[in-house]
């Protein structure tokens, strides 16, 4: 899935540049994260990756939310299905809030997380907005 898509949705998912292919290293992170992960499919392409892991070294069991959506299954809820999958199995596994970390630029997540949670708190970070969201 990587691999197929855009320089730009790569970015706005990791905010850095990935290499092709990408190390196996850094695919085994987003498989085996400190939380959970998962794919969806359509037939045998992988379209979809979610996962949460937990952030380290905060006050409140915190867990940091991510999402990639292949380009051409953008806009059509995949995201926020993957996205309340995580969450949910994050709350079953003690998170009491979320962290997402978004490029400034990233008006599809963006758009995701204030329609959504609409109540979150943002802090920017440079080019980067950390949204913070009770679980």
């Amino acid at each position: 899935m990587l691999a197929g898509m855009s320089d730009l949705t790569l970015y706005h998912r990791f905010q850095t540049p990935i290499r092709r292919p990408p190390r196996p290293a850094f695919v085994q992170h987003l498989v085996c994260p400190d939380g959970d992960a998962w794919v969806a499919a359509r037939g045998d392409q992988v379209v979809g990756h979610a996962m949460w892991a937990w952030v380290r070294d905060v006050a409140r069991p915190t867990a940091e939310l991510a999402v990639i959506v292949a380009e051409g299954e953008q806009q059509r809820g995949l995201g926020a299905r993957l996205l309340r999958a995580a969450t949910e199995r994050a709350v079953a596994a003690g998170a009491t809030q979320f962290l997402l970390i978004v490029g400034a630029g990233n008006d599809a997540v963006l758009r995701t997380v204030r329609r959504h949670w609409p109540a979150a708190s943002a802090q920017w970070n440079g080019s980067l907005v950390n949204f913070t969201i009770p679980a």
